[in-house]
């Protein structure tokens, strides 16, 4: 397997013209939820989700979505863009922790993973600025495990009569 030249992240190397080569990130998953959800923290180079920090103990960091630019007929200026997208309750996690010990010393492992879109307490207090790839400041969701509320299963919808 090969590592992207930046973000040292595992890739698919495809060869160009006159040498150069292309990286496409093995996780095309994640790099497709980066761009959808226009996740600031991906490689400049192959695209691969790189978030700056690891979470530790059940930890989550979370990026909210992003709030449009109009909302019906309402133009939403730049300022409380900002404050909007970190009042969101449905997100992408960036970084998750492995889980925690409980005071009868049972470990309980997390049951989410990079890039599960979730929902969460929308009362969460913690909110950090982190620098993305393009250094601009981002807010991000910091919260414990028991502050996602859920898993978002997006299923292909069926039309009626159908069979699967």
């Amino acid at each position: 397997m090969h590592q992207c030249e930046v973000c040292k992240s595992e890739v698919e190397v495809y060869s160009g013209d006159e040498g150069t080569n292309s990286y496409t990130p093995c996780d095309r998953r994640l790099a497709d939820l980066v761009e959808r959800y226009q996740i600031p923290f991906r490689c400049v180079l192959c695209g691969s989700l790189r978030f700056p920090f690891k979470a530790t103990r059940d930890v989550v960091f979370v990026w909210p979505d992003i709030v449009e630019d109009k909302i019906g007929s309402i133009i939403v200026p730049w300022m409380a863009k900002e404050e909007l997208q970190a009042e969101k309750e449905i997100g992408t996690v960036l970084s998750v922790g492995p889980g925690y010990w409980d005071p009868k010393g049972k470990f309980h492992r997390t049951q989410l993973k990079v890039g599960d879109r979730i929902i969460y307490v929308k009362d969460v207090p913690w909110k950090e600025r982190i620098t993305g790839w393009d250094q601009k400041k981002y807010i991000v969701r910091l919260m414990g495990g028991c502050d996602v509320v859920a898993l978002v299963i997006e299923e292909q919808s069926t039309k009626r009569g159908e069979k699967e």
